[in-house]
């Protein structure tokens, strides 16, 4: 999948400040979508997303944006694809 990317968080207060209150991940990825600017954040956790959106960062879950993949026809429908996340 040449469309995924790597990247490395790089240690700073506001990680830290977030994992004291986040799982890792989460604070890395809303950490990460700061630093890159990053026009939405794909996260599921309801906390993580409200943490995100108070400091500014647009969010989607993952049913949002199987609706919206839907909406915009690049899937037909949102049900088997949840069946499969699920299964």
């Amino acid at each position: 999948m040449d469309w995924i990317e790597i990247r490395e968080v790089p240690s700073t207060s506001l990680l830290n400040e977030l994992t004291e209150v986040l799982d890792p991940g989460e604070a890395e990825a809303i950490v990460l979508a700061t630093e890159l600017g990053a026009d939405l954040l794909l996260i599921d956790e309801i906390k993580c997303r409200a943490v995100a959106t108070q400091m500014g960062l647009s969010v989607i879950g993952t049913l949002g944006a199987l609706a919206e993949a839907k909406e915009k026809k690049y899937i037909n429908a949102v049900k088997p694809v949840i069946e499969i996340l699920v299964n």
